[in-house]
């Protein structure tokens, strides 16, 4: 370490200085750089010209004899290691349009976790109000809801309370079936403690009069339509069906609908009630269920 307190200096002293700084670098492949104080003008340069150059060409000796960083070499190596491993074997895939025609090794279907908005509007993980402060938080659920938690049997009890207000079975088949649509789990349990009170409201003799009216009471598609639009096709349509690990399937032609005759597609209320014993009875996932509907005609 050296220090200019005047404001000039002696030619003299520069070369020695000079030369003392090239036998370190010398001696040694690279040492950290002087710490040099000199006196500087109000502006913020030195007083005088010969720091300046001092200055200039001591900054300009290290910058060359010291090498480059670790982290900045192994960056430039690697930034060339990309630039060489190209698709087409001359300009860089900037754009990945020759990656994209390679064989991809991923399934077509992917897998989204919901949250917020969409969670709400998902049947298969909604819970309404009983979704609790710290899952309202990691789900981004504040706000969405009303600021009160109301545990899954306080859910039931309020369903079958309104229930019990409906005095014609479709009427209490339509508020099931768009409970299902909304709640699966609330559906299910509520399905599940109160089965005897329930079971001929889900299937027979109610579903019934359901399937006759299926066109007007129709909310929502539930199950797998084919029909011989789908000629040729079938194997596409069935890829069309969200879940993949099927337990169950259940397939109609819709031709005898309890005694009722040929109902065609209508006839979706039978199978869609059959799977929903078989999940809350059987013990099958409802996410592991899949329904068919094959059409004559």
């Amino acid at each position: 370490m050296f220090s200019l307190t005047g404001s000039s200096f002696l030619n003299s002293s520069l070369s020695g200085v000079s030369k003392s700084l090239a036998q370190s670098t010398q001696a040694k492949k690279f040492s950290p750089p002087a710490v040099v104080a000199a006196s500087v003008n109000s502006n913020g340069s030195p007083a005088d010209r010969n720091v300046n150059v001092l200055l200039q060409s001591t900054l300009k000796e290290i910058r060359e004899k010291a090498p480059p960083s670790p982290s900045l070499a192994s960056q430039l190596s690697a930034n060339e290691e990309e630039t060489n491993l190209t698709v087409g074997g001359g300009v860089e895939d900037v754009y990945g349009e020759d990656s994209a025609t390679e064989d991809q090794y991923i399934t077509p279907w992917t897998v989204t976790v919901a949250s917020g908005y969409q969670l709400l509007r998902d049947p298969h993980h909604n819970k309404g109000l009983a979704f609790t402060e710290r899952e309202r938080d990691a789900h981004f659920l504040r706000g969405l809801l009303p600021p009160v938690v109301i545990s899954q049997d306080l859910q039931v009890k309020k369903m079958m309370h309104s229930m019990r207000q409906y005095q014609v079975p479709l009427q209490r088949y339509m508020a099931m079936m768009d409970l299902q649509e909304r709640n699966e789990k609330l559906f299910y349990k509520l399905l599940i403690d109160n089965v005897e009170e329930l079971l001929p409201v889900v299937y027979t003799p109610t579903v019934g009069e359901a399937c006759q009216k299926y066109g007007s009471i129709f909310r929502q598609p539930q199950g797998l339509f084919i029909s011989l639009k789908e000629k040729g096709r079938i194997l596409e349509v069935l890829r069309n069906w969200p879940q993949k690990k099927i337990q169950v399937i259940v397939v109609t032609d819709g031709e005898r609908i309890l005694g009722l005759g040929d109902l065609g597609c209508q006839g979706m209320g039978i199978p869609v009630g059959k799977l929903s014993l078989y999940s809350a009875l059987g013990g099958i996932r409802p996410s592991a269920v899949s329904i068919y509907m094959m059409l004559g005609e």
